[in-house]
């Protein structure tokens, strides 16, 4: 795979994940808090316990919401650092502090 097949291929990665982070992680945890507390406790919303069932669901889905918008930004951020290391010249120096002459 050449260089610049690499960078388009990132470049659609990052893309299409910066737009569509925010839905799949709001989905991802709309269908998995209320499996887990069902999962650990196999209460209905239809016992006299369902508010305490549905606050948890808020919670859980709340904190699971949060890990994926933390991993995706993760996975953000790898690619655009891939992405500028192959853009960036090879030959570049490092960059340096100096110190002003009074």
């Amino acid at each position: 795979m050449s260089q610049s097949e690499q960078l388009e291929r990132l470049a659609r990665r990052i893309n299409w994940l910066d737009r569509w982070r925010r839905p799949i992680s709001v989905l991802f945890a709309t269908i998995v808090a209320p499996l887990i507390v069902w999962w650990v406790t196999g209460w209905t919303l239809w016992h006299w316990v369902g508010a305490y069932a549905l606050a948890a669901v808020c919670m859980f889905g709340a904190v699971i919401w949060y890990a994926v918008e933390t991993a995706f930004g993760f996975w953000i951020a790898l690619w655009e650092t891939n992405y500028s290391q192959l853009t960036r010249p090879p030959g570049l120096p490092r960059a340096r502090l100096l110190r002003r002459r009074k």
